[in-house]
């Protein structure tokens, strides 16, 4: 099976206008997911504009429709982790783009950006996007480097874990 694919927000706002038919079918060919930051932010362009009304029904759908895992303690253990090792090694992202990191590493998503700043993240799958072409960047080594945990999810006893694939509720919309 396919592993999920993680969009960035590059990735969602060019699905919802529809600017790249090649990244339309990368898309529709395997099963993805938005970190709830993505939703965040989708949700903050919206809100900066109220009149695209025709845009509001896109992305609302859009979000209505697609897997939006749980950001939880594993996925805040391996922010932590990965946060101090990167500036450490002098190369910190942009808040945002950390918690989308820590998000995909956390879930073990690959990830789809045309963000080239995600390369440096160690262990990270990236795959970039640009106009209508999809390539997978080579991932960076993180053998030499502290690894980001895999989280508390893994280490608790069975009866309590929560499938990592399980999409949280969903708000109706008004």
């Amino acid at each position: 099976m396919t592993a999920r694919m993680m969009l960035d927000t590059n990735a969602v706002a060019a699905l919802l206008k529809a600017r790249s038919p090649a990244l339309e079918d990368y898309a529709r060919s395997r099963p993805v997911c938005v970190s709830v930051v993505t939703e965040a932010e989708v949700l903050y362009g919206l809100a900066r504009r109220p009149a695209a009304s025709a845009l509001r029904r896109v992305a609302e759908g859009f979000l209505a429709a697609v897997e939006i895992p749980p950001w939880d303690s594993a996925c805040a253990a391996t922010y932590g982790v990965l946060r101090a090792q990167l500036e450490e090694n002098g190369k910190p992202l942009a808040p945002l783009d950390l918690l989308i990191a820590s998000h995909a590493l956390a879930v073990r998503c690959s990830l789809l950006s045309s963000d080239v700043t995600f390369t440096q993240v160690p262990g990270l799958n990236v795959v970039q996007w640009s106009g209508d072409a999809v390539r997978e960047a080579p991932a960076r080594s993180s053998r030499t480097q502290r690894k980001p945990p895999t989280g508390r999810a893994e280490q608790a006893p069975a009866r309590y874990r929560v499938s990592p694939s399980r999409a949280r509720p969903r708000p109706k919309a008004k």
